[in-house]
């Protein structure tokens, strides 16, 4: 379910646990395609500062 994107606390409370941060502990993984997906090109992020900037 979390690799589907279903919230970690909808998936909490489908699986009867108290506090969502035991099924983090449990249950959440950081995948590759994660890592790969949310990175963030440094030179993109220069670019956008000096957009700000000027």
């Amino acid at each position: 379910m979390l690799r589907r994107g279903v919230p970690l606390e909808v998936v909490s409370e489908k699986l009867g646990h108290s506090r969502p941060s035991f099924t983090a502990d449990v249950y959440r993984t950081v995948y590759q395609s994660e890592h790969e997906e949310w990175a963030v090109n440094l030179s993109d992020l220069v670019k956008a500062r000096l957009r700000v900037v000027n």
